[in-house]
């Protein structure tokens, strides 16, 4: 099943994936891993930037992210560099671990399920309506850090759960390394940890824990000079947790670009599910509503609650789809037929949300003379499809074009645009195969969810 869910979810992102990096945080973690392998430091001057250490600037974001980038850009770099283009290949190969690290929160999630006690065919809905049927989805093109937390938040408390507290305690150190707003669970984190393993378990946990935010404090150091600054210290531009809490809720819950009902519309279901999971799994619950809770807090009273100008509640990501795991074994309790009838049908409408966002030129919406003010909307981005699949049938070989925000954002179309015909059928071959690796997955799924393993060790 895990191997079956970890191909099906990664051949469906990569088969939509950009070849690119988008956004300006993306090119921000991007920058400096590329800035590690070239100089040897981690000031860089592109995306967004903060003046620190010696005049320099620096990305105010986690290294995590970063970090899991270097290996990838410093594989790819000779290579890139016997191209045309090799800044470019190296964003593509950099942007390919968007669907990686998707495939890996499905994977997690079906074991955070099981571990729940959903079922099979229960936790592997849920796994895979958490990546597809989701606002994650549309960040599976980009190169931002909220999947790799999501990733990492998973499996702390799926490990946590199974009385694992070191490796618990390392993945709750990647989700701090990458963002370190992560912190504020720590606590709720550590105390479950005690009550559930005593205080050796508390000690074998804290210590990677421990480590994690001494990289933070020393990276602080690194490009502000301070353990204490990350960054968004900029007075004139009122940074930090300053937003009425009230002001930041009411637009995570019914801004039209940004509410949570519309482009998750399975949170619907979690009022119901994590109230079960207070009588079945006391610290599952703990931990996922906790989480959950805070990242909202965190999210609401933040000086930016909307992400920026990206797809959806950006920053709700790593509190709600980890508390989604409760609903497979909700679902598998009491007219079942019922409850998973609503569980799909919750997924396929955030898949139906979302999947413009995954092929449409959102771009172009913000050269439009009135763009929606917290971000892309969803009748918005939908509009711009039909234009752009015409410009894109009619001008795919036409190399003069220097509006990429034309054409439809997918790897296929920048490789056809650069490389020809020859570039056009390479993309053909490859597509097909992750469409045929993912029916073989889709199929290796399904019989895997009629046999009957014991809960993962």
């Amino acid at each position: 099943m895990v191997l079956a869910l970890g191909v099906l979810v990664f051949a469906l992102t990569l088969l939509v994936n950009g070849g690119t990096i988008y956004s300006s945080d993306g090119i921000s973690t991007y920058e400096v891993a590329k800035s590690v392998v070239e100089d040897g430091d981690v000031a860089i001057t592109h995306g967004v930037v903060w003046q620190g250490r010696d005049g320099r600037y620096y990305s105010p974001f986690g290294i995590g992210q970063s970090l899991i980038a270097l290996p990838v850009y410093f594989l790819i770099r000779p290579i890139s560099e016997l191209t045309s283009e090799p800044e470019r290949v190296a964003q593509a190969g950099v942007a390919a671990l968007m669907p990686l690290i998707a495939a890996l929160i499905s994977v997690a999630m079906y074991r955070l399920a099981r571990r729940l006690g959903g079922n099979q065919q229960s936790s592997a809905v849920v796994a895979v309506g958490a990546v597809a049927g989701t606002f994650l989805l549309a960040y599976s093109k980009d190169f931002l850090s909220e999947p790799l937390t999501t990733l990492f938040v998973v499996l702390a408390v799926e490990r946590a759960l199974a009385g694992r507290p070191v490796a618990s305690g390392a993945a709750a150190a990647g989700a701090l390394v990458t963002r370190p707003q992560f912190l504020a669970f720590a606590p709720l984190f550590l105390w479950r940890t005690q009550r559930d393993g005593g205080w050796p378990a508390f000690f074998r946990a804290i210590a990677p824990l421990s480590l994690g935010l001494l990289i933070d404090l020393g990276y602080n150091v690194l490009r502000f000079g301070s353990p204490t600054n990350f960054g968004y210290s900029d007075p004139n531009l009122k940074q930090g947790f300053t937003t009425p809490f009230y002001e930041g809720a009411a637009g995570l819950l019914f801004h039209p670009q940004k509410s949570i009902f519309l482009f998750a519309p399975i949170v619907f279901l979690l009022v119901p599910a994590l109230r079960r999971l207070w009588a079945t799994q006391r610290s599952g619950f703990w931990l996922l509503t906790g989480n959950l809770a805070i990242t909202f807090t965190l999210s609401a009273t933040w000086w930016d609650w909307g992400g920026g100008w990206l797809w959806g509640p950006r920053l709700l990501i790593p509190g709600v789809i980890p508390a989604l795991a409760s609903i497979a074994s909700w679902a598998d309790a009491g007219r079942a037929r019922a409850k998973r009838t609503a569980v799909l049908l919750f997924f396929a409408f955030g898949a139906l949300v979302s999947a413009p966002a995954l092929v449409a030129p959102i771009g172009a919406l913000l050269a439009q003379p009135n763009p929606p003010e917290r971000g892309p909307s969803v009748i918005g981005t939908c509009e711009l499809l039909p234009d752009a699949v015409d410009f894109t049938a009619h001008h795919l070989y036409e190399r003069n074009v220097r509006d990429a925000s034309l054409y439809l954002p997918l790897w296929q179309v920048a490789l056809a645009r650069r490389t020809g015909h020859a570039g056009a059928l390479l993309a053909l071959g490859v597509s097909v195969l992750l469409l045929l690796a993912s029916i073989f997955a889709a199929r290796g799924v399904r019989v895997s969810a009629q046999r009957a393993p014991p809960v993962p060790p």
